[in-house]
């Protein structure tokens, strides 16, 4: 059983991806996109807002959880260690260096191999605390907004995304 208090902002804008106005695979244009609407200067903003209002609650302890580009967003938003534990699902946009940044515990669900990224984990002072799950029968975005929840075997590894978010997240947020 999970205890959490789940905060979820609009870091589009109200502003989302239209998959069918735009293909996915049109890289350039979803990086033009993410930069005017989803941008490091926005995101920073607006997780500390969050973590103002959780705080103002009596929560002093947090957990991210970035999918896709999400998860580049929470490296980034770990690198002051001001998060507890971070989980990246099927994570986009970064490179293995960006291992460098973590300042806490990192689950890494990815549908690739990422071992560099995982090394360089290793050797933190937390290295021994993170954990690597690959789902290498999934896709990218399987636990996501492209993910096919009429196919059983994608609902299986979703839930069990989630499930080890949450296994993580309780072993690592007091």
């Amino acid at each position: 059983m999970f205890n959490f208090r789940v905060a979820m902002p609009d870091f589009f804008r109200g502003k989302p991806w239209d998959q069918n106005r735009i293909k996915p695979d049109d890289r350039p244009t979803v990086r033009e996109w993410l930069g005017t609407v989803a941008n490091w200067d926005n995101v920073k903003v607006d997780l500390e807002k969050v973590k103002g209002r959780l705080t103002s609650d009596g929560f002093i302890n947090f957990g991210i959880v970035g999918l896709c580009w999400g998860a580049k967003m929470a490296v980034l938003a770990n690198r002051d260690g001001s998060f507890a534990a971070a989980s990246l699902i099927h994570p986009s946009a970064f490179v293995d260096e960006d291992a460098e940044l973590a300042q806490a515990p990192i689950l890494f669900i990815s549908t690739k191999d990422f071992t560099e990224f995982m090394n360089i984990l290793s050797k933190k002072p937390f290295g021994d605390k993170c954990q690597h799950h690959r789902f290498e029968d999934m896709f990218h975005g399987f636990a996501g907004a492209r993910g096919d929840y009429t196919n059983a075997q994608n609902v299986k590894c979703a839930t069990e995304a989630i499930q080890f978010t949450g296994d993580f997240f309780n072993s690592h947020i007091h």
